[in-house]
């Protein structure tokens, strides 16, 4: 199917972040935005979210983050900032957009040309949370604050579409009903990185078939900066680190904060490989991680003391028995 937004009444400009325009009406199913705070990827996926659930009638959306409080006071509050604008200033009563708002399960009612969709909101602590949630797709904001293990259960409760759901869709609207999955998040070295960038690595654990890959899309903060209070990027620049401007404002991956050489630059520190040395001490170190990083270096010291590290190893997600393989 194609998406198209003639019959929704648009509450979101993107003539000042053309790839925010993209990644809402991207036509794919999976789709991921990274990159910088204050890039718009909240704002994005918030509005992508809604413009499916009136696109997709009767609908089961979970909207989660790992916190309840981060999601209430960062994902909804924008989220219920473009309800509200829509239904009459008022994000939870009845109006032209909103049903109802179940208070007690959380649970938003988005009115449609046909059967109402619902939006749940959920943190995503734990896996014991999301048993009794039944979707057609979800929007995780920050999905890299989850553990990989909640990720892969949410994406497995993905079973609102049943044959009999199907075929009566098919029968009022003319095509067959689709899920849909958002994520959002900061560059970061844990599963997410692989799991975006090596989907296409016949090697990787996170191998997809092409079908199956989410569609990344990425910005720096400097794509939104017209939507932003002036001066506010540069007095940012100014006043944080090196490491934190390239992750957070830039949306880098090389991920450098918090690592005890942050000014570490392989153009600048690296050499040309040599043949080192029988009689130089050599020693290996080791950082043990699951969801976050394994990390494993080969070193050797010259007669000066000076430490030469020839070789690493780095991989997240992974069982003890993968990486001993």
């Amino acid at each position: 199917m194609s998406l198209k937004g003639q019959d929704i009444s648009p509450v979101l400009s993107f003539d000042n972040n053309p790839t925010q325009e993209k990644f809402v009406f991207y036509p794919g199913r999976r789709v991921a935005y990274a990159g910088a705070i204050r890039s718009g990827k909240t704002v994005g996926a918030c509005a992508r979210k809604l413009f499916l659930a009136e696109l997709m009638p009767g609908s089961r959306f979970l909207i989660g983050r790992k916190d309840f409080n981060d999601l209430y006071n960062t994902t909804l509050k924008e989220l219920f900032r473009l309800v509200a604008a829509r239904n009459g200033g008022d994000w939870r009563a009845a109006g032209p957009l909103v049903r109802k708002y179940d208070g007690q399960f959380h649970d938003l009612y988005i009115r449609t040309k046909g059967e109402d969709s619902v939006l749940h909101f959920r943190h995503l602590k734990d896996i014991s949370k999301q048993l009794g949630v039944e979707t057609s797709g979800y929007f995780i904001d920050q999905v890299e604050e989850i553990e990989e293990d909640v990720f892969d259960h949410i994406h497995s409760r993905m079973t609102w579409w049943n044959n009999e759901r199907r075929e009566k869709f098919k029968r009022l609207y003319g095509f067959y009903p689709q899920s849909f999955e958002t994520l959002a998040c900061n560059p970061d070295p844990g599963w997410i990185k692989p799991f975006l960038f090596d989907q296409s690595d016949e090697n990787s654990r996170f191998y997809r078939d092409e079908q199956d890959r989410f569609e990344l899309f990425e910005a720096d903060v400097e794509q939104n900066r017209k939507n932003l209070p002036p001066g506010w990027i540069d007095e940012q620049t100014r006043t944080h680190s090196k490491s934190w401007v390239q992750r957070f404002l830039r949306g880098s991956w090389d991920i450098k904060g918090g690592a005890v050489y942050e000014d570490f630059d392989p153009d600048i520190h690296g050499i040309a490989s040599f043949k080192i040395p029988a009689h130089w001490a050599r020693f290996i170190s080791l950082d043990w991680g699951t969801n976050h990083p394994c990390a494993v270096h080969w070193g050797a010291v010259d007669e000066q003391s000076n430490l030469y590290v020839y070789d690493e190893y780095f991989a997240a997600g992974k069982r003890s028995e993968e990486h001993t393989s």
